[in-house]
């Protein structure tokens, strides 16, 4: 049973007991299973806790191939009101110059770090924007797209190149500009062997973060200071010398004061997965392993920094995907993770001893398709988003469907499932609006099964709409498409993985294999 009661201002007071959804499981004709299985899906309106928006961030990666004067490109963006942005970006972040063309790499700087990793792709692209370059610094552009999307920002010192004042005329040129900066991230990453000849151990990181973060303190009392913490021992594939520099690195900043929160990055290998023989294999041990990420590992992650860190300290995840997605960017697969991972930080943020401040998908626009939500096309992807040079990957979507999630006055209330083996391959999530008295249920269907929704919403005090609005994509595959890939050199089937949204009876709601959708109902 569920009653609602008002205050006059017309905001939910009280909410009370449950709304219980009976599912019907059908079982797929490719398993050859006629067999049907009831499932109860609870949402428990008593759980309600608040949602952080700060969690619908987004790292903005390249503006050499990201024009924001576009207007589908300013369409698509604007669409997913991202709450957090952040600049510069990733290693690029560490030899920016807010003095310079672009990006305002120096040559001799990044010969610091030659016969790396870092530095070939930092050269990489060093030579495309010698090729093409900037007429203006991006932080001009920034400044823009921030605007553009009333976005708060993340600024990333270069503590290993620049200088303080460097740093300090960034974040002036932002706030003059009417941007709402919120913090400072001290360097990106610079725990990597990659920048030894920059910052030689964590001793030498900690003198050059407590020089900058004195200087911002001094002019920007206000902003938020991060430290850069050092990958979890369990949280990525690395040898135990390495795991055990790593956990020196975080105990050592945990002894420090001069900050407020840490940063962390999570990417999830699933390279061990290319080693099946087949497409189908491959895409089904990936499943399997980022399923298990975002809803177990995940909250092991972030108990281990906050063991380390104290609850003093707050959780900054300003970088977040599938790692190197070579293989699987672009695809369903990505989409679900995306939407999974991102459900997974609001139950870990309302549950977890550690707190996520700020959490941002890598990224937003690059010439890259496997990272990014949007970039330009590339040749025979005319017929997708026609009449537009920019393309909405496959990521873009659960984005598109959840920023209703994230608004503000939007709690999240518990849901338990029964009838089926609880393996996290079907799941539903439910958020209140408060403000406006909507309430949206996601369901995540990572297998090939289709679900029917069937009426069973029930309360005493008054009735649910007969209709609701609806979100969801699906694909006929994990490793379907929208255009390029890395595992195939021809586009392929272009409706393989499909979007749709209208409105449909609560009477019976379908939920498609590999699919990702949202009910969106108003309350009455």
């Amino acid at each position: 049973m569920l009653s609602y009661s008002y205050r006059e201002t017309g905001f939910l007071k009280a909410f009370a007991s449950a709304i219980i959804l009976a599912l019907l499981l059908l079982f797929s004709p490719e398993y050859g299973i006629a067999a049907e299985t009831n499932v109860d899906i609870t949402i428990d309106m008593d759980s309600a806790k608040k949602v952080n928006p700060d969690l619908f961030g987004f790292q903005m990666a390249e503006f050499r191939n990201c024009d924001i004067s576009d207007t589908a490109f300013r369409q698509y963006v604007t669409t997913l009101k991202p709450k957090v942005l952040r600049f510069p970006f990733g290693s690029w972040a560490n030899f920016y110059h807010p003095d310079g063309m672009g990006y305002g790499f120096r040559d001799e700087e990044l010969k610091r770090i030659e016969g790396t990793g870092t530095y070939a792709t930092l050269e990489r692209f060093n030579k495309f924007y010698k090729e093409k370059p900037a007429d203006r610094n991006y932080i001009n552009q920034f400044i823009e797209l921030s605007k553009l999307t009333d976005s708060k920002v993340l600024v990333i010192a270069n503590i290993a190149t620049g200088t303080e004042e460097e740093l300090l005329s960034m974040i002036r040129q932002m706030k003059q500009s009417g941007v709402n900066v919120v913090g400072v991230e001290l360097g990106n990453e610079l725990y990597l062997d990659s920048y030894a000849n920059l910052v030689r151990n964590v001793d030498d990181y900690i003198s050059k973060a407590e020089r900058f973060a004195s200087a911002v303190r001094k002019s920007y009392p206000d902003l938020k200071i991060a430290v850069t913490a050092a990958p979890a021992r369990f949280d990525r594939k690395i040898g135990f010398l390495r795991a055990s520099s790593y956990d020196n690195w975080n105990n050592s900043l945990a002894k420090k004061k001069f900050y407020d929160a840490y940063v962390v990055h999570s990417y999830k290998s699933v390279s061990n997965c290319e080693k099946e023989s087949t497409l189908e294999g491959t895409f089904s041990c990936a499943s399997g392993e980022l399923m298990n990420y975002s809803n177990k590992d995940l909250q092991k992650v972030i108990d281990y920094y906050y063991c380390i860190f104290g609850k003093e300290k707050s959780v900054w995840l300003t970088e977040w995907n599938i790692e190197l997605p070579i293989k699987f960017g672009n695809t369903d697969l990505q989409a679900l993770y995306s939407a999974d991972f991102l459900l997974s930080q609001t139950r870990i943020d309302a549950t977890s001893m550690g707190n996520i401040e700020y959490s941002l998908f890598h990224d937003l626009c690059d010439k890259w398709y496997a990272f990014s939500v949007v970039n330009t096309k590339f040749s025979g992807e005319e017929a997708i988003d026609p009449g537009s040079n920019y393309i909405r990957r496959c990521s873009y979507f659960p984005f598109q469907f959840m920023k209703d999630a994230f608004a503000d006055n939007v709690v999240r209330l518990t849901t338990s499932k029964s009838g089926i083996p609880d393996d996290n391959t079907f799941s539903s999530h439910a958020f209140l609006n408060q403000s406006k008295s909507e309430l949206y249920i996601y369901f995540l269907n990572w297998s090939g099964n289709t679900y029917i929704a069937k009426n069973s919403f029930k309360n005493n005090n008054y009735r649910l709409p007969k209709e609701a609005d609806f979100d969801y994509f699906s694909g006929n595959s994990l490793f379907a498409s929208r255009g390029v890939t890395g595992f195939k050199k021809e586009l392929g089937d272009l409706h393989a993985f499909k979007t749709s949204s209208g409105v449909m009876s609560l009477q019976s709601v379908k939920i498609s294999p590999y699919s990702f959708g949202v009910l969106k109902i108003k309350l009455q």
